[in-house]
């Protein structure tokens, strides 16, 4: 290694022009084929393989509804009126963008039901209209007990009796009233809705409260990759109508939303943290060398790096997720060190009298292949996380470990060539260099007693790692100020609901009405959404009774109202009642109705003719008003029932495919941001017999695979980084010494996390391979400069100044992370600080501190 790596570093340092010419073209190549070629994927299917299980399935039912998942408008407070009215405004100014917005559905238009609204009523009601039309002598009397008529009959008597306390200045409500809030009123309201006149029924969530708008924002076949423009511009739209909106709460959500603000998020951070990092790092490194051409030529050696790495991350992966969006800022803060450490060793050489070549040969034989088994030793815990099953974080090994490979091989040809073409005999004034080398000789005369706390802490440092325990909830890691994200947990709290759905698929009507009814009973599903709803259940029977109402009731007509005028038509109206009664003295009539009767007959008998006239007459007028209605809606229906074709265009291509496949929407009851409401609401459906898919089971799947992948994590890492160090040491001493920062640092860091309420996350996990990789980093070079210079004093040689400001410089490149506005972005700088300053602490302190204490033959 050191003869090649010297090799390939001296003739770089000879031919600069040649070199950097060759590194330049390489660079620009790499920056255009990797910008032009990588592309952020956030949509989950880039998680996991194609052959997944969860993926095929997926697949498999987007093939069958090949839209995107809906985008919706949501409007509460105000009034009914105010939100119907919005919603219709935002509806109209959609339609002249259909480019853009497409598939609107808000209402559902009734016109459709008008003329077969019958088959709608159960069986009972239908069989009593039957009966009642068609006047089968026992049969008719008998439904004048039923309880459909016992209500209609208690509800005309009170209306009567508030007309006549009034004088017939009540306002009455109309009689088929009596029937909404009954079992199955969405679709009584519905048909009470068509009595009323009225033509549409909106779409409401949350009991009402809220008024919902989907749409459509892709083309067929578009995959979820979290929206675009039609977001951008649905919000644009929105806040132009934000006038008309006054007193009510208007916000755009839906997974494609919540996607895309994530995506944004997560580049505005990433490329937001990359510069903080980048100038935050030249910063620390000016000042800690006391210069800044020569850090500058590390710096254009890392940025080399970099531009390699995206072209090779373009070839292998050819995309970014939310994991390894973050691999920018992870090279800067560990290819720095690279950089670093050559770079004041180098100088070290040179201040000791060797000329060019020969200090960089032997900073390259020394420093530069300690770098290297240490950047052999970060990538190796790194491509340990390909061993998961989990795309999402092998992808991340894959990229993070060839990165910190290129990175070390640019500084290697970069440095040397800058170094080469500027060569200068000054030296470097290190910032603080001797104060911390003072401070150093004070803290190891108490060696032993460091050693001794170093084991407490160990103790304690253990004893609190237990307790660090792993978040699941992926709502909490996403940026809180985020309208789609304070949307959904304003949902969860105010109306325990989710804008986030399941979706379970069935073939044929008859298998999906008998899901549909087996899911609604689920305590951990609050509904099921279904175009079988729209499809009311038709039986042969059902159809043949139909037809016979049709037939009956076109010899109906609405009769003629009776002259209340004078007194002659009272006394009239006095012996048709009695008539009437006489008549039906074998009907059988409810205890209560009778009740109600003879309540009304002792009003009458007390009142004088003026009030009683005006009472008739004011109810006479009403009950004529509703069965007009009533007939006219029953003389315009049409035996034959309604079919899917019937049904307009933005429902079909949401609950049914042309195959015939009908989807179920399965809203959960509960909070599924929380794993364990997650498992419930999913082994209830799956205990159903029914294969769900969508969100609810990705998130499962996704928690699943990251809760597998940080269980076998750690593992594969210390592995992977002890096979290197044991390939490079040999010797059990060194091996031992040098693993102690990436061990201590590890445990300390836990420690740490558990005392700052500090949680894992599936976002932050990924700061245990890089704080094992940059704790070997440190040992190495600790290890071998005590060994070579015999001294415990590392400050006072260039490798301890190096590793001071490689861990500075590091911690300055991943706290940038920390001002991230993505939780779980801002909580992976701050445990990789933890790390990072961790492994900093063993190397500069306890290693050279147990060195002290023990007999050096254990090197």
């Amino acid at each position: 290694m050191a003869k090649y790596l010297s090799r390939t570093a001296l003739w770089c340092y000879r031919k600069p022009k040649r070199a950097l010419l060759a590194l330049g073209l390489s660079f620009l190549l790499s920056l255009a084929y990797g910008v032009s070629h990588l592309e952020l994927q956030l949509a989950w299917t880039y998680l996991f393989e194609s052959t997944d299980p969860v993926v095929v399935e997926f697949e498999r039912a987007r093939k069958k509804f090949p839209y995107p998942g809906d985008i919706a408008v949501l409007v509460d407070r105000g009034s009914q009126e105010e939100r119907e009215r919005f919603v219709r405004l935002v509806a109209d100014e959609m339609a002249k963008r259909p480019e853009l917005f497409h598939h609107v559905f808000y209402r559902l238009d009734l016109s459709i039901f008008r003329t077969r609204a019958l088959y709608f009523l159960d069986d009972e009601l239908l069989s009593a209209l039957h009966e009642t039309l068609t006047d089968k002598g026992a049969l008719a009397r008998e439904t004048m007990v039923s309880e459909p008529a016992v209500k209609l009959q208690l509800k005309l008597l009170e209306d009567l009796k508030q007309t006549l306390m009034s004088r017939g200045r009540s306002t009455l409500v109309p009689v088929w009233r009596v029937f909404a809030g009954e079992e199955g009123s969405r679709v009584m309201d519905s048909l009470i809705r068509l009595l009323n006149g009225e033509q549409y029924v909106y779409a409401t969530i949350a009991d009402n409260r809220v008024n919902v708008l989907v749409f459509k924002g892709g083309t067929r076949g578009t995959e979820l990759k979290g929206g675009g423009r039609e977001v951008v511009e649905a919000r644009r739209l929105l806040e132009r109508l934000k006038s008309s909106a006054y007193g009510l709460r208007v916000r755009l959500t839906g997974l494609p939303v919540m996607l895309y603000d994530e995506r944004q998020t997560c580049a505005e951070d990433s490329l937001r943290s990359g510069v903080l990092s980048l100038v935050l790092i030249s910063f620390v490194f000016f000042v800690g060398f006391g210069g800044v051409r020569k850090p500058l030529f590390s710096l254009a050696g890392l940025v080399c790096g970099l531009g390699w790495t995206l072209a090779y991350a373009a070839a292998t992966v050819g995309h970014l997720n939310f994991i390894t969006v973050t691999m920018m800022s992870m090279l800067l803060g560990l290819g720095i060190d690279f950089g670093i450490h050559l770079l004041f060793r180098f100088e070290e050489e040179r201040e000791s009298g060797c000329d060019g070549p020969e200090s960089l040969e032997r900073t390259i034989r020394t420093t530069g292949v300690d770098t290297l088994v240490g950047a052999t030793a970060t990538a190796a815990s790194f491509l340990a996380l390909t061993a998961t099953d989990f795309r999402g974080v092998s992808d991340l090994g894959v990229l993070a470990s060839g990165g910190v490979l290129l990175c070390f091989f640019s500084t290697v040809t970069v440095l040397p060539a800058l170094l080469g073409l500027f060569p200068s005999q000054g030296t470097s004034r290190l910032f603080l260099r001797d104060s911390l080398a003072d401070l150093e000789k004070n803290i190891l005369s108490r060696s032993r007693l460091l050693v001794s706390l170093t084991f407490v802490m160990l103790l304690v440092g253990l004893y609190l790692a237990s307790g660090v325990e792993f978040s699941y909830n992926l709502l909490k890691i996403q940026d809180q100020s985020l309208t789609s994200v304070e949307t959904e947990q304003a949902m969860l709290r105010e109306y325990n609901s989710t804008v986030l759905s399941g979706a379970v698929l069935v073939k044929g009507e008859e298998k999906a009405r008998d899901t549909a009814a087996r899911l609604k009973e689920l305590p951990t599903v609050a509904n099921v959404g279904s175009v079988t709803e729209l499809l009311p259940l038709t039986t042969p029977g059902k159809q043949q009774l139909i037809s016979q109402i049709v037939v009956a009731t076109e010899r109906l007509q609405v009769p003629s109202p009776i002259a209340l005028d004078r007194a002659r038509d009272l006394l009239e109206l006095q012996d048709r009642l009695d008539e009437i009664e006489r008549a039906s003295e074998g009907v059988p009539r409810d205890p209560s109705v009778t009740a109600a009767m003879d309540e009304v007959k002792t009003m009458v008998a007390h009142l004088p003719p003026g009030p009683l006239q005006d009472g008739l007459k004011s109810f006479q007028k009403s009950i004529l008003k509703d069965f007009t209605r009533l007939l006219t809606l029953l003389k315009s229906q049409q035996s034959e029932p309604i079919k899917p074709e019937d049904l307009p265009e933005e429902v079909r291509v949401r609950y049914l495919s042309p195959e015939g496949d009908y989807l179920l929407a399965v809203q959960p009851g509960v909070d599924i941001w929380r794993r364990d409401n997650l498992r419930t609401f999913l082994a209830e459906v799956e205990s159903t017999g029914v294969t769900l898919v969508g969100h609810p089971v990705v998130q499962a799947h996704i928690l699943e695979s990251f809760d597998e992948a940080f269980q076998v994590t750690p593992f594969y890492t210390l592995l992977g980084v002890m096979l290197v160090m044991t390939l490079y040491l040999r010797r059990p001493g060194q091996i031992l010494l040098s693993s102690l920062p990436t061990a201590l640092g590890v445990v300390f860091m836990f420690g740490a996390m558990k005392v700052l309420g500090v949680q894992f996350n599936v976002v932050n996990f990924v700061a245990l391979p890089i704080s094992v990789g940059i704790g070997a980093v440190y040992g190495v070079h600790a290890v071998h400069r005590i060994q070579e210079s015999q001294s415990m004093e590392l400050l006072a040689t260039s490798t301890g100044y190096g590793i001071v400001l490689s861990g500075l410089t590091t911690m300055a490149g991943f706290a940038s992370l920390m001002t991230a506005h993505h939780r779980g972005l801002s909580s992976l700088g701050l445990v990789i600080s933890l790390g990072v300053a961790a492994n900093l602490l063993v190397a500069l302190v306890v290693l050279p501190a147990i060195f002290r204490t023990k007999d050096q033959t254990i090197l």
